[in-house]
């Protein structure tokens, strides 16, 4: 069986990019910010979600009124704690590559595509689409 290049751009652990260069003209730029990567939230942060839920539910029956937006949606299901956050990528700043290709739970399903990049300004590992991003630095 032969083997097939996979769709766009390939990156390696330790590969510094950016976004691509298109993003860079003055429109785009603007734009930019609608590009940007995931991150894993801990369960510390999933559990100061539900404290913030819970102080959210106690201060709504003292005023007397009804939580029932607070706890549930327009469907009248429970709501869970996020399991990821989303973050902007800079135009200008240069990421390390941790990983170069890899699949992310989204939204309770797999999603592949994505690299793993390390954030050096905000120390967060994210993930985003290898379309967006091009490689800085020459390889041999």
């Amino acid at each position: 069986m032969k083997k097939t290049k996979p769709a766009g751009p390939t990156f390696r652990k330790g590969d510094l990019v950016q976004l691509v260069q298109t993003l860079k003209e003055p429109l785009e730029a603007r734009l930019a910010s609608l590009h940007g990567g995931l991150y894993l939230l801990d369960n510390e942060a999933r559990q100061d979600w539900y404290a913030l839920q819970k102080r959210r539910t106690e201060e709504c029956i003292a005023a007397g009124g009804d939580p029932f937006s607070i706890n549930r949606d327009s469907a009248g299901e429970t709501r869970l704690a996020p399991k990821h956050r989303w973050q902007a990528l800079s135009v200008d700043a240069v990421y390390q590559v941790l990983r170069g290709r890899c699949r992310v739970e989204y939204n309770y399903s797999m999603v592949g595509g994505k690299v793993l990049i390390l954030d050096t300004t905000t120390g967060r590992e994210l993930y985003c689409n290898r379309e967006i991003l091009q490689r800085v630095d020459k390889r041999d």
